[in-house]
């Protein structure tokens, strides 16, 4: 075995060690449950896991291109993914208003001209209402989020998987739209931003807001 091949080999190392370090932070918040009344604790694993996070990147660019290298990238985006999938989206309340929009708007209401609170509309509220904020404002988010919202989430305002499920889909976009990009020559895969899009969780799934979303969009912008 060559000196060469051994250094490959301890980098290799390095990363399975990096991403069980990873998936242990992530089974800690997995822990927690409801990640409000954990604030603290959740920032200090949070903080943990983005610098561990960091450090695989590193290691990740001065990895030579192998098979190896590959298949434990999209191991890891995979098992990091399917450890969050579970939780319920307890750091923000915004989810339930994103529901609500997508509700009102498949009634044939319109967000910006009615309240939650308006009497019109008190057939459409369940469970979740209690808990929604800004139940006396019209909607503020744009239009384009608001058609965003009517096209994935009407018929399915009650299911948190489907919310996961379509910032998964975005995260696959996002990480799909720059696989072409060319990284340093030789190393792990092409498109560098592939890398830190395919091995990053899915905050949405936490919080209810769209980092997915806004990551495709500027790994778009990026090719032109």
């Amino acid at each position: 075995m060559t000196s060469e091949t051994q250094s490959e080999n301890l980098k290799l190392a390095g990363l399975l060690v990096a991403g069980a370090l990873l998936e242990a932070l992530y089974l800690r918040m997995h822990s927690l449950y409801y990640l409000k009344n954990h604030a603290i604790a959740f920032m200090v694993l949070a903080l943990g896991a983005g610098i561990v996070y960091l450090i695989a990147l590193y290691g990740f660019d001065q990895t030579q291109a192998s098979r190896a290298s590959f298949i434990l990238l999209i191991f890891g985006a995979l098992v990091f993914r399917a450890t969050l999938w579970p939780m319920e989206p307890t750091l923000s309340d915004d989810l339930q208003r994103y529901r609500w929009d997508a509700k009102v708007q498949a009634n044939g209401w319109n967000p910006y001209a009615v309240a939650p609170n308006d009497p019109r509309l008190a057939h459409l509220r369940d469970h979740y209402y209690e808990i929604m904020p800004g139940r006396e404002t019209p909607t503020i988010y744009p239009p384009v989020t608001e058609a965003d919202l009517s096209r994935h989430l009407e018929g399915v305002s009650q299911s948190d998987g489907v919310q996961s499920a379509v910032c998964s889909r975005r995260c696959a976009g996002a990480a799909a739209s720059c696989v072409d990009v060319p990284g340093r020559k030789g190393s792990c895969i092409p498109g560098r931003r592939v890398r830190v899009e395919s091995s990053r969780d899915c905050g949405i799934c936490r919080s209810g807001h769209n980092d997915a979303l806004r990551c495709w969009a500027f790994s778009v912008a990026w090719r032109f």
